[in-house]
């Protein structure tokens, strides 16, 4: 039963994408809402199966419960041998609520949103196939089981992002993000390939190499060196090169935002239960690794820091609803990478849970809105939607409060709790970095919210072509049922995680978790304070509820000065010419060069054009494809024309006149009695 409960829970989403897949190759199309209807229902049956095995994983006696299944032996060399297992564990199992739960609202929603488009089959096959490969991901019980399933979510990504493959920028989306996944991709088949490298003289007969050969060959890892350094430690970098770019962290982040070219559906899948949450599930597996790796540790802290805090100042002043969205994502991303960078594990998965609720309703929102109004993302142009879609407002209107922290809301729980542990782990400029970054997430969001749903609307009524809350009746119900329904957990997600000081026991997010982690922070020189055992440190208490009440001061602020400055219809107006005046080049002296940066994304993209791209096109240009032109093609078409030559001239030999065929073979043998006539009286 077990074991058959896993497999389908892996199995059910790829039959479901392979019968759409099929379907379409050979050119049958089921009806529209048919096609909806049946990949929503697998993906809800995968839901309930991922339930059930929480509950039976639940059930078992162990503090730190397990289920494995076996499927068969995957590769086998000597004493090397892997094998193509799942695992259940309770990050497993958190991970598959997580996935499962909020694709199969984005596949009930889809029905929705993309009704009309002819390449709906298409599409939600695709939707089941990104499903199918995040779970392989999560379940995989090794890392060649992983990376298989880490493939799998990219090219399920590229699938998705150039789904609208007629329009060109869209393509180039999706190209971008499959390419920029690719250094990633090198980094983490680098990192693994270590591990192996350095394992596999250790490994006994029939013994595979899965995540606990390789937590109990650590003492073998940390004595082998790779130039010099530790094997632990190069393996831990070269993964967290995969992880950056998987999870959108700078410089490998600039494809998160374009990859907005997608259906709003896919971008709430995205960001918030598959390709961008997979990297830091990786960091997450391998915390073992990463305890016994603090120089790399604290380089992906380092990093997480950055990120949070660049990524949160672009996002002050897009105006792209989705831009802003995919922005916060690589912020909030930032703010998971700072807690599992300085070993609370427990606190970056929990973070890491409440933004997928409350990113997924932000999307499905969005979604809403750019439908309402005809296709236009741009927040200058709406205002005044509450009015209109009142459902939709209330929704994002609890996604918002989420994220910014507010207090009772999830992101409050989880938010804080990540930048207490880093403050308990005395990394002071991290945690001002972090800090920070609330304050412009509360600016930006807030600003987003006034522009969108208050004040009057800055356009013509005429453009509201469109209601999801309205007709047809069926559309209403697919498309607000599931915002919803992430709207409660995005606001009650964050009671499972009550912070320490408020009830003087664990929450029961970490009493799930944190004995897996326990025993790789066993040696942690903060291990106290990340197991939640604040109970030793009385002093801790008092500077966990400051810690609190500084990043809830802040929040506040920022939302302040957003109502101040676009809360209005009239202030609004006034605000977004002041930001129209501030983008024209030339305008506003130091200020409007320092906007311009901002909203130029730090120019980035423009810096990788200038230093990469173009450098790689004026060689391929200039370099090698003359080399290319005049030796590699002159070499292939001179065995071309050789041939050519050789072959018309035994063509005179092939007449198909069966006279010339006799005659020649008359002349062949006779010239051949002649030769052994003279080669005889010679000798």
């Amino acid at each position: 039963m077990k074991t058959n409960l896993l497999l389908w829970i892996l199995l059910l989403p790829m039959f479901g994408s392979a019968f759409h897949g099929i379907l379409l190759l050979f050119g049958k199309k089921l009806p529209r809402e048919t096609t909806g209807t049946i990949t929503s229902l697998i993906s809800i049956g995968t839901f309930v199966a991922s339930v059930l095995a929480f509950f039976m994983l639940q059930g078992l006696p162990s503090r730190t419960p397990q289920l494995r299944t076996p499927l068969y032996t995957w590769l086998q060399v000597g004493s090397f041998q892997v094998d193509l297992t799942l695992l259940l564990d309770p990050l497993s199992a958190m991970m598959l609520l997580i996935i499962t739960g909020i694709s199969s609202l984005v596949h009930i929603y889809s029905i929705g949103y993309m009704r009309g488009d002819p390449g709906s089959q298409r599409y939600f096959s695709y939707l089941n196939l990104s499903l199918f490969a995040m779970l392989l991901l999560v379940l995989g019980d090794s890392p060649v089981t992983m990376l298989i399933g880490w493939q799998g979510v990219g090219l399920s990504s590229f699938l998705l992002i150039g789904f609208w493959f007629e329009d060109r920028e869209r393509t180039k989306a999706g190209m971008k993000a499959f390419l920029v996944n690719r250094i990633g991709d090198l980094g983490l088949s680098i990192g693994i390939f270590i591990l192996f490298w350095g394992i596999y003289p250790h490994l006994q007969a029939g013994e595979s190499l899965s995540f606990a050969t390789i937590r109990n060959d650590m003492r073998v890892l940390q004595d082998t060196l790779i130039f010099g350094l530790s094997a632990v430690e190069v393996s831990a970098f070269c993964l967290f090169i995969g992880v950056m770019a998987k999870s959108a962290q700078i410089p490998l982040h600039i494809w998160l935002p374009d990859a907005v070219a997608a259906p709003t559906p896919v971008s709430a899948l995205i960001h918030a239960s598959t390709t961008v949450i997979g990297g830091v599930y990786v960091v997450v597996r391998f915390h073992f690794l990463y305890s016994a790796a603090p120089a790399t540790a604290h380089f992906l802290a380092g990093v997480g820091a950055l990120t949070a805090f660049f990524a949160a100042c672009i996002g002050l002043f897009q105006n792209d609803i989705k831009k802003i969205l995919a922005y916060s994502t690589i912020s909030q991303l930032g703010l998971v990478s700072i807690g599992i960078g300085v070993g609370a594990y427990s606190a970056g998965v929990f973070h890491l849970a409440t933004h997928a609720f409350f990113k997924a309703l932000l999307f499905l929102g969005a979604g809403s809105v750019i439908l309402s109004m005809n296709h236009e993302q741009d927040i200058r142009k709406m205002g005044g939607l509450f009015r209109y879609m009142k459902v939709t407002g209330f929704a994002f209107l609890v996604g918002t409060l989420a994220m910014v922290g507010f207090p009772g809301f999830s992101g409050f729980f989880s938010q804080n709790k990540v930048l207490w542990k880093v403050f308990a782990t005395q990394h002071p400029v991290i945690w001002v970095m972090g800090t920070l970054s609330v304050l412009m997430t509360a600016f930006y969001m807030t600003r987003m919210f006034c522009l969108v749903f208050l004040g009057e609307l800055r356009t013509s009524p005429d453009a509201l072509v469109h209601f999801p809350e309205g007709k047809p009746q069926e559309t209403k119900s697919v498309m607000t049922i599931p915002m919803l329904i992430l709207a409660v957990f995005s606001a009650i997600g964050g009671l499972v995680g009550i912070p320490y000081f408020l009830t003087y026991k664990n929450s029961v997010f970490d009493f799930w978790l944190m004995p897996l982690f326990a025993k790789g922070l066993a040696n942690h020189p903060h291990a106290k304070e990340l197991v939640g055992q604040a109970s030793q440190h009385s002093h801790l208490l008092f500077g966990e509820g400051a810690a609190m009440g500084i990043t809830v001061l802040l929040m506040l602020i920022g939302i302040g000065v957003a109502f101040l400055l676009y809360m209005g219809t009239a202030q609004a107006r006034q605000s977004i010419e002041r930001e129209t005046r501030l983008q024209q080049p030339n305008t506003g002296g130091v200020l409007g060069r320092a906007y311009r940066m901002v909203y130029n994304a730090f120019y980035l993209d423009k810096l990788y054009e200038a230093a990469i791209i173009r450098p790689i096109l004026q060689l391929s240009r200039d370099g090698l494809w003359p080399f290319d032109q005049f030796v590699v093609d002159g070499i292939v078409n001179l065995t071309s024309r050789l041939t050519q030559k050789w072959s018309r001239a035994l063509s005179w030999w092939q007449t198909g006149y069966l006279k010339v065929y006799l005659f020649s073979m008359a002349v062949g043998l006779i010239s051949l009695l002649v030769w052994f006539m003279v080669t005889g009286t010679s000798q």
